[in-house]
């Protein structure tokens, strides 16, 4: 027989299975000293079919006056219904060429935040070609429609 290789740990063969080896001696240890080590021991213990199974009715079965009562359902119903006073204060309010004035100003009322207005007229000044290709682009799309 042909020896091709020069010594046992130079055959690919008993490297592999040198490998798997000692990864099998590692997860063996690690499951001894799991059982037997007390700091390393689980403290849950196994629950009864008998529980999980009563734990899940509790879990599902929910009384419905219970469900309204608290939770973020009942803090949703809490905002909605504070929304909807507001909305019939707002209503006795306003009449509705009021409302319709209303709606026009807050539409067309102009930037509140100074700062910001400040910003954007700033940055228009300095990127003119930006202003000029939008209404470029503004009339070539109008032209479309037309």
């Amino acid at each position: 027989m042909i020896n091709l290789y020069d010594s046992f740990l130079d055959n690919p063969i008993v490297i592999t299975v040198l490998i798997v080896v000692i990864f099998a001696l590692v997860v063996l240890a690690v499951i001894l000293i799991k059982k037997y080590v007390p700091f390393f021991k689980s403290d849950e213990k196994p629950k009864s079919p008998e529980e999980i199974a009563a734990e899940e009715v509790k879990r599902l079965v929910v009384d419905p006056d219970e469900e309204n009562k608290g939770g973020a359902e009942g803090e949703r119903d809490e905002l909605l219904e504070e929304a909807s006073r507001e909305l019939a204060s707002d209503a006795e309010r306003l009449d509705e060429k009021d409302y319709s004035e209303e709606e026009l100003s807050r539409a067309t009322r102009p930037v509140e935040d100074e700062a910001a207005l400040a910003a954007m007229e700033r940055y228009a000044a300095e990127h003119p070609e930006e202003s000029e290709a939008a209404l470029e682009a503004q009339k070539k799309a109008e032209s479309e429609d037309k």
